[in-house]
């Protein structure tokens, strides 16, 4: 048994402008990088939808946000490794402009296994 709320949240259509919206502002990621409590942060983003017409609450906002995010590491650290096809998603170009230069993204340091040096780095 589905009640409608689950079924809602889980099967919304969002069109490609109700998700550019989301990706719009940098403003709105900077909050999201820092926020631990986020929810008040999805409540602007579902506000900012349903001025344009798109009507999305915060939890949905959440979702979509956090599955972009998903699908797109998951594309990227696909495209990293050798020897594989390059894939993309929907969106990508759009989200790699956001998410390709953040932390979260981008390893913070990289190191060959195979010299001493980083050995040493790994024994630290």
């Amino acid at each position: 048994v589905r009640d409608n709320k689950t079924t809602s949240v889980n099967m919304s259509v969002w069109s490609d402008n109700a998700v550019k919206v989301i990706w719009g502002e940098a403003r709105i990621q900077e909050e999201l990088d820092g926020a631990t409590r986020n929810k008040t942060i999805y409540q602007k983003i579902s506000q900012k939808l349903a001025e344009q017409g798109h009507e999305h609450d915060w939890n949905q906002c959440r979702t979509k946000i956090k599955n972009l995010k998903r699908d797109y590491r998951t594309v990227k650290d696909h495209n990293g490794e050798t020897g594989r096809g390059r894939k993309t998603c929907r969106f990508f170009r759009e989200l790699d402009e956001i998410l390709g230069h953040r932390p979260a993204s981008v390893p913070v340091h990289l190191l060959d296994t195979g010299s001493a040096q980083s050995v040493a780095m790994l024994c630290r």
